[in-house]
């Protein structure tokens, strides 16, 4: 999980969207509704500067491409990551950000799976090469655990599982397209420590699936692997 989200956006329905959409991401979200707010909340938060700007390019007051300009000027702001946010559609719009150090670029409107996968692609780049982001995480596809908060994610929805579910999950995405027979879950999972009948792994392994499709039923997370066991696909 990462520390802190900064939303610069005018339009307070789109700026507590995207609140809501990356809530699960960020310990802390603030929102700045114009361009000198931009300034005023990183001149007074000097030592714990957001992970993440999303800007809106129409910002007002100043607008989000000069915003752009002078924190790839200022020696403490210049790593900050940025995404422009804009309904800007012309090409060269984007080449103009992209070449003054905007790290992307999403067009209005966009899909919360889209937004959420350019967020961990920027945070990936810019955390030391993968080391940083993959020591809180394990990712594969839309499906992703928190390894701090020990909680499991499908699309950014928050899947509630349980302490085996969680531990099952882990162990999946530990080696995706990996096949795990059910011995090997319960010597994994449960240490050792289960007495009842093997049989109840499959019963863990259903209710996991069932949460991960209850989420998007259109695709298959867990195939079973008939005679062997199970895969993360």
């Amino acid at each position: 999980m990462f520390q802190s989200l900064l939303i610069a956006e005018d339009d307070t329905n789109i700026a507590k969207g995207l609140q809501v959409s990356l809530q699960s991401d960020f310990e802390q979200i603030d929102i700045a509704s114009d361009g000198p707010a931009v300034l005023n909340h990183l001149k007074r938060v000097p030592g714990k500067l957001p992970d993440l700007i999303l800007m809106d390019w129409n910002l007002p007051g100043i607008n989000g491409l000069e915003i752009s300009r002078q924190l790839r000027r200022h020696t403490k702001w210049q790593d900050i990551p940025v995404i422009m946010v804009t309904a800007r559609s012309d090409v060269i719009d984007a080449v103009v950000a992209l070449e003054i150090g905007v790290d992307d670029y999403i067009r209005k409107p966009f899909s919360v799976r889209e937004l959420q996968a350019r967020v961990y692609a920027v945070l990936r780049r810019r955390h030391d090469n993968h080391k940083d982001f993959n020591q809180h995480f394990l990712e594969h596809g839309n499906l992703r655990i928190d390894l701090d908060r020990s909680e499991g994610f499908l699309n950014g929805h928050n899947l509630n599982l349980t302490n085996i579910e969680y531990q099952m999950l882990k162990l999946f995405l530990s080696a995706p397209n990996k096949t795990f027979s059910r011995n090997e879950l319960l010597d994994r999972v449960w240490n050792e420590e289960y007495m009842g009948h093997p049989r109840a792994v499959d019963v863990y392994v259903q209710h996991l699936r069932q949460k991960m499709e209850g989420v998007d039923p259109k695709q298959e997370f867990i195939k079973t692997i008939r005679g062997r066991g199970w895969q993360l696909v």
